[in-house]
């Protein structure tokens, strides 16, 4: 992959596949951390892109986010 065509998910696929197991986000909540690792990142990642194809939205459609600076909002993006 050349720094032409990258984008952030050919990076997250790029990591997945090299270093699956290796943590990528960390997300301290309520006193205790709960680490992602790439893997992990990217099943939730085809999982939320998933459900948004599931609800038939029309090509192009916006779609907003509104979260705290967390884990899960890096992964959306």
């Amino acid at each position: 992959m050349t720094a032409t065509n990258w984008t952030p998910v050919s990076g997250l696929l790029q990591w997945e596949k090299q270093q699956p197991d290796a943590i990528y986000l960390s997300q301290p909540r309520d006193g205790e951390v709960t680490d992602y690792s790439w893997a992990d990142v990217a099943t939730q990642a085809r999982a939320m892109a998933g459900y948004l194809q599931s609800l038939g939205l029309p090509e192009g459609s916006s779609v907003a986010l509104l979260s705290k600076n967390c884990a899960h909002l890096v992964i959306a993006d």
